[in-house]
């Protein structure tokens, strides 16, 4: 299995459990966040904010 199978796999699940996606993506941000000493928060939120574009985008929902 490639990284494009891996990356393929991840879309479909993220798009089949938004919910429980987006509560992965908050738990990942305040993990970096907290992690870099809140040097980067800036860029986290504005990385966080296209995933959840793009997961909106893709599927009507986020």
């Amino acid at each position: 299995m490639g990284i494009k199978d891996w990356i393929k796999k991840a879309e479909e699940l993220a798009e089949e459990h938004p919910a429980e996606t987006a509560e992965i993506l908050d738990k990942a941000e305040e993990f970096v966040e907290n992690d870099t000493g809140h040097k980067y928060d800036k860029q986290i939120q504005q990385g966080l904010d296209e995933v959840k574009r793009t997961m909106s985008d893709d599927s009507g929902q986020a």
